[in-house]
């Protein structure tokens, strides 16, 4: 996990470059975002428990989301890629 992380943070620093280089060669006046690097950190909520006996529902982080909807599910993809190619 750790490569894939380094290896999408040099994705995305190249692509910036690429994009910035793509602004200062045009004439027109383009307004394109940069690729953010990190996810937005924003306040966690925590909501009010009325009992006990209510399980500990902690708020789910915004890297540990992408990795659970979106690393994970194409991980999956592959290797149920690679299962089907084999049979």
């Amino acid at each position: 996990m750790d490569n894939t992380i380094q290896v999408s943070d040099e994705f995305i620093l190249k692509m910036n470059n690429e994009i910035q280089k793509r602004i200062d060669e045009s004439s027109e006046d383009l307004e394109i975002e940069m690729i953010q690097s990190k996810f937005e950190v924003k306040r966690v909520t925590k909501k009010r428990k009325m009992a006990n006996y209510e399980s500990n529902n902690e708020p789910i982080v915004e890297e540990k989301k992408f990795t659970i909807e979106i690393y994970n599910r194409v991980l999956d993809t592959i290797i149920e890629s690679m299962n089907n190619d084999n049979k």
